[in-house]
């Protein structure tokens, strides 16, 4: 059986300590990278949210013109069968 003395357990104790702070140290260097890489992705998140908002703006103000104009046409096509019928009546 080993027989420790006070001065062998105190050691212990010390090593035992220095340890457990290094690894607390290391596991807190590496919650912070993660963190600041979450950081940086939750950024870019809202970059590319803003850019598909502006895109989706885009497309609707297109098919919203292509509908006025399409519109336009057919109110264009109406009048002129109205009045060709008139015509023919």
């Amino acid at each position: 059986m080993i027989h420790m003395n006070e001065d062998t357990i105190t050691d212990l104790k010390q090593f035992i300590a220095g340890a457990i702070t290094q690894q607390t140290s290391d596991i807190h260097y590496t919650v912070q990278q993660i963190d600041s890489r979450l950081s940086s992705l939750a950024s870019s998140m809202k970059v590319l949210d803003q850019k598909v908002d502006d895109g989706f703006a885009a497309i609707a103000e297109m098919l919203d013109a292509s509908s006025n104009e399409a519109e336009a046409r057919l109110n264009n096509h109406e009048t002129r069968l109205t009045r060709l019928e008139t015509k023919a009546i």
